[in-house]
Order: C-alpha cells, then structure tokens, then sequence
C-alpha cells in the first residue's frame, strides 16, 4: 500500500501536477489521521471490555463478601436479641421491690450471661480492591453511592460495638477481681467447687450492690447496641445486593 501511494506521488511530481499533488497529500494525510483515530477508538474499545470483565469478576466476589457478613449477622442477630431481653428480666428481677441481696447474688452467681460481642465480620478485600485498581470509579452512580454508604455503616457498626465491648469488659473484668463467675463456663462441676463458691461468702452488700447494676447495665448497652447496628447494616445489605446482580449476569 506505501509502494502504491509512493509511486502516484512520483507520477504527479514527474508530471508537474503540483496542485493535485497537494490535494492528493492532503487526502493522504486526512486517511492516515482516520486510520489513526479508528485504531484509537478500537483501542478504547478493547480496553473498556476488558474493564468490564474485571469490573463482572470483582461484582461477583464483592457479591459473595456482603453475601457471607449477611449470613453471620443472620446468624447472630436473633442470639444478640434474645441475650438484651433475657438481661432486661434480670434488671427489672434486680430492681423489684421484692428483691434482695439473695435475689442480686443469684441473678449474678446463677443467670447472668457474662459473655460478650465477637466483632463484626468485615469481608472488603473485594471492595479494597475495586477501589485499588480504579474500577470503582466507573461502575453505575447508584453502585458507587450504595457500596460507600454500606461499608461506611460497617466501619460505624465496628467501631461502636468494639467500643461498647471494651466498656462492658472493663467492668467484667473489674467484678472478676472479686466475685468468681468464671466457674461457670470452665467446668461443669462449678455449683460444688469451693473455688467458685468462697467469693460468695460474707459479701458486703456497699460493694456489691452498685457493681451488680453497673455489670447488668453496661450488658445490657452492649447487647442493644449491637442489636441496633447490625439490624442497620443487615437493612443496607438488603438495598444493596440487589443493585449488583444485573451487573453480575
């Protein structure tokens, strides 16, 4: 093709056809800057497939993170519900007029729930990475805003029920020194062990009175805290996994 227009250039040269010569260049030159620009867009084209195929592969495993969080708080949520409501009979059994120092002993010694939160699950290498590798920025407005707003709510939720967790250990921790509730998840011999039971004796009730509300309010915060945050991002996952399934057929 470069041998053929050389030698139409010679041909008008030779023949001293200057103004078609320069018509005929002109028209080369417009071609060769047509050639270039299809093979840009071609270019462009290409690579916003390929985009697209890596932006389908990291919907689909973005997908199964929120799908595997959903799961857990599934899981999760309805024993963090029933631990807050069976705590708040103890607090209403605690603050009844009938109560004594018999009842607070035995709410604590027999019925209280000690444990704690585990953290919330947080799958975002996905989400990570999306963003690492700029896919993020040309997915759909309506992705972009619903996957921010979600993993915001999940650092939120972290961050709050981690708080919480602590306060409540501290307190734990801080009655641990002196009443023994241990026993009762380390051996099922506990109710007949001296260990367990001679923190119980001669309790003075100045101490343990204010200890016991502390320790049954500072549960009851954890657990309704916890409740709350992981019913708001549960509600967000619902909103947003919808939004990713035309993306991923």
């Amino acid at each position: 093709m470069n041998k053929l227009f050389r030698n139409i250039r010679q041909n008008f040269i030779m023949e001293g056809k200057t103004s078609k010569y320069l018509k005929y260049a002109i028209g080369e030159i417009v071609l060769v800057v047509i050639g270039i620009l299809i093979a840009l867009q071609i270019n462009n084209w290409n690579e916003r497939q390929k985009d697209k195929a890596k932006v389908k592969i990291a919907l689909k495993s973005l997908h199964k993170d929120i799908v595997k969080d959903s799961i857990y708080i599934f899981d999760r949520l309805p024993r963090y519900i029933q631990a807050y409501e069976y705590n708040k009979l103890l607090i209403e059994k605690a603050y009844a007029t009938s109560s004594n120092m018999d009842t607070l002993i035995k709410i604590i010694k027999e019925d209280f729930g000690i444990f704690w939160v585990g953290n919330l699950p947080n799958n975002r290498n996905s989400f990570d990475n999306l963003k690492s590798n700029g896919l993020f920025e040309i997915l759909p407005d309506s992705i972009k805003s619903a996957l921010s707003e979600l993993y915001t709510m999940q650092d939120v939720a972290i961050d709050g029920i981690k708080e919480t967790n602590i306060q409540y250990r501290t307190h734990l921790d801080e009655f641990l020194k002196t009443y023994n509730l241990i026993g009762r998840i380390s051996n099922d011999n506990y109710k007949n062990s001296f260990i367990y039971n001679d923190s119980w004796q001669n309790i003075n009730k100045n101490h343990f009175t204010p200890r016991v509300a502390t320790l049954l309010g500072s549960y009851g915060v954890l657990y309704n805290t916890t409740q709350e945050y992981l019913t708001t991002v549960q509600n967000k996952i619902r909103t947003v996994l919808p939004l990713l399934k035309p993306e991923n057929n």
